[in-house]
């Protein structure tokens, strides 16, 4: 019988094991141009309800973003991407104690969500977006996560295959190179 490895990963102010159980993060997109939801949680408000529907179905995680990664979206500013995921993580985070991630590629996006209660930072960047991202979040959260090396989002169409996912073999060789961690 094969034994799971268990890690502890320090997370701003607790330890969260990894390795026990499966974790399940949930999506919530607060954008007007989501790909996934059309745009249905731009209000903070029905955010927060949706992300407790979404912890009540089994969620371990929220991931939260605030600008579209869909192939030719938009970029937006630091500002309005703050505007859109702060309040929510603020509110989520007086009603749960579930992990909370930022979906951001900008520092300063990822700094005033962990201020508000974020967890853990999600950069679909590989933090080479911001040099600031991993900089100055050290010593404030152990839990980052470098989800995929993309460019900026207009030009992620180069990265996907002609349906717009990323090509499963590429995904298989590159976690093939992590090796056993």
């Amino acid at each position: 019988m094969h034994t799971r490895r268990t890690y502890d990963w320090q997370c701003t102010n607790r330890t969260v094991r990894l390795g026990e159980k499966t974790l399940v993060m949930g999506i919530l997109n607060v954008t007007p141009d989501s790909f996934s939801d059309g745009g249905n949680f731009v209000d903070p408000e029905v955010a927060v309800e949706h992300a407790l529907k979404i912890i009540n179905e089994g969620a371990d995680i929220i991931d939260i973003g605030g600008e579209s990664t869909r192939p030719g979206a938009t970029p937006v500013s630091i500002e309005e991407e703050i505007c859109r995921t702060v309040p929510v993580i603020s509110q989520l985070r007086e009603k749960t104690e579930v992990l909370i991630s930022i979906d951001t590629m900008k520092a300063e996006t990822a700094f005033q969500a962990l201020e508000a209660g974020a967890d853990i930072i999600n950069d679909v960047s590989g933090f080479e977006f911001d040099d600031r991202m991993v900089d100055g979040t050290v010593g404030v959260t152990d839990l980052l996560a470098a989800i995929g090396v993309w460019g900026p989002c207009s030009d992620c169409a180069a990265d996907l295959d002609g349906d717009g996912i990323v090509g499963v073999t590429d995904l298989l060789a590159i976690i093939g190179q992590w090796g056993d961690c």
